[in-house]
């Protein structure tokens, strides 16, 4: 797990430990465990929001149905066979053998934390991810004579750092958009967290590649909690689209603990300026994720090994365009056997006039962190849109 990804879930269990979270408050929290399903430590918490329906769905049958033959699959997984126990105790079909396993499976290390209280397991630390049950603890001794406290140093509140920034219009994150897709814009603005929280003042303002203010002056006032990585800005635009001219543009944020500036350039193309590209075939293969390497580039194939698999390559092979084009273009994979989305991002796909074919990479840089299971492909290229599965084992 890469250092950001730790920041996200850090955030997201803090979150989910929470009481009386509203509704809107665990849509949010399922959508954004969901964006992390790639981690394996983010399953327990997606299984236990679809059988209680925490901000989806309720699919308590289906859930221990899926969580039964993961767990005849993974040869006793103690956080498997906790979670299965856990839940079917919760929904009033277990009994004493169940009672015996979830007993077992908390000495391995499961926690009651995904079930909060509705767990089985007694004293359960609930509010800290995979600590077992503790026993109870041994009678305090007398106390000693009371020693005057010194008071301790205040902790140093930390600056706020930038670690990067994104940009979101009608749901679309990307740095490059169709005038169409824009009518209100935001930035997205992930930090460097603290364990202390912080209370900062951030001005933001657009600008044009020439260096013309394009926006009014944006002012926020935020509280970053313990754990917290990101904060959204106030969005500037219009309630329709074509308020931005199609251009290169800077968002330039100043936050005012540090008085440092930063900022991420975007683009907005104009529509007719934006290409189709005639498609022969969409097909797939598997490569380094730094770039694809031209001996496998060929290679296609449906079905791949989760120890070897790096990067997976959707690839298009093409009429040659005739003229440099620019394609509007959107990838998503699907995970078909947890209905969750792995990866989707949407950009601005660069043609020459002579290429055959053109391909989008998704993956880790080192191999064996895929999770087996089945997905399905959805590439939008211009107004054409590609469907395909693949299995991962």
């Amino acid at each position: 797990m890469d250092l950001f990804d730790q920041y996200l879930f850090d955030e997201l269990a803090a979150m989910y430990a929470k009481k009386n979270l509203t509704g809107d408050e665990q849509t949010e929290l399922y959508i954004r465990f969901g964006n992390l399903d790639h981690l394996e430590k983010v399953h327990p918490y997606l299984y236990a929001m679809r059988f209680f329906g925490w901000g989806v769905a309720a699919e308590p049958d289906k859930v221990l149905k899926e969580l039964k033959r993961m767990k005849e699959l993974s040869d006793d997984d103690p956080l498997l066979t906790g979670l299965y126990e856990d839940l079917l105790l919760s929904a009033g079909k277990g009994n004493a053998s169940s009672r015996e396993n979830l007993k077992k499976a908390a000495d391995r290390g499961y926690s009651g934390v995904y079930l909060k209280t509705k767990t089985s397991l007694p004293n359960t630390a609930a509010s800290v991810p995979g600590i077992k049950n503790q026993p109870k603890p041994a009678a305090k001794p007398e106390p000693k004579p009371a020693v005057k406290a010194v008071p301790e140093k205040p902790k140093e509140v930390p600056k706020v750092v930038v670690k990067k920034i994104e940009f979101e219009s009608q749901g679309i994150i990307a740095e490059a958009f169709d005038t169409q897709d824009v009518d209100y814009l935001c930035a997205k603005v992930y930090v460097e967290p603290a364990d202390v929280p912080r209370k900062i003042v951030v001005t933001s303002r657009i600008y044009t590649s020439a260096g013309k203010a394009q926006s009014d002056e944006i002012v926020n006032d935020f509280t970053l909690n313990p754990g917290s990585s990101w904060f959204k800005t106030t969005g500037w635009g219009s309630k329709t689209v074509g308020n931005y001219p199609a251009g290169k543009y800077r968002w330039v944020i100043k936050i005012s603990d540090s008085g440092l500036e930063s900022g991420n350039a975007f683009e907005i193309l104009a529509h007719s300026a934006l290409s189709q590209v005639r498609v022969k075939k969409v097909a797939l293969f598997a490569s380094k994720l730094s770039g694809a390497l031209s001996a496998d580039t060929d290679r296609y194939q449906t079905s791949f090994s989760a120890k070897t698999l790096e990067c997976l390559y959707v690839k298009a092979e093409i009429y040659e365009p005739g003229r440099d084009i620019r394609v509007k273009a959107r990838l998503k994979i699907d995970n078909l056997d947890t209905g969750n989305v792995f990866h989707e991002v949407n950009y601005i796909h660069d043609a020459k006039y002579n290429y055959v074919s053109i391909w989008k990479g998704v993956g880790y840089s080192q191999p064996g962190k895929w999770k087996p299971g089945r997905y399905r492909y959805t590439w939008t290229l211009g107004s054409s849109k590609f469907e395909g599965t693949f299995t991962v084992t």
